[in-house]
């Protein structure tokens, strides 16, 4: 509760049997999304309740298997990180990996 994800790969993730319930919290500029939901997920859950999304909501379109109910406050935008800076850029084939993960124009 009332907790801030920002900046991220992703804010939330369940996978297995996990279960999450995230009530007034802040998402904001991660990067893959604020929510990822496992290749496991069957067994999950998650609850998320009157939190404010700045960025892409979840990052596919996987959603927990066993429950999951979103009434979110706010969200705004759907592009990522690595959305906008390959669209800056024109195409992703600009851009190259250094050795410690951070994107360098080609």
């Amino acid at each position: 509760r009332r907790c801030a994800f920002l900046a991220n790969s992703v804010g939330i993730m369940v996978d297995d049997k996990a279960s999450a319930l995230v009530e007034h919290s802040t998402f904001a500029d991660n990067d893959l999304g604020a929510f990822y939901a496992g290749p496991l997920s069957q067994g999950a859950r998650a609850v998320l309740l009157n939190n404010s999304v700045v960025g892409k909501l979840w990052f596919h379109a996987r959603r927990p298997g066993r429950e999951c109910v979103e009434q979110h406050l706010e969200t705004t935008g759907n592009e990522s990180f690595s959305d906008t800076l390959e669209r800056l850029a024109g195409t992703p084939s600009k851009l190259r990996m250094a050795e410690d993960d951070d994107i360098l124009p080609a």
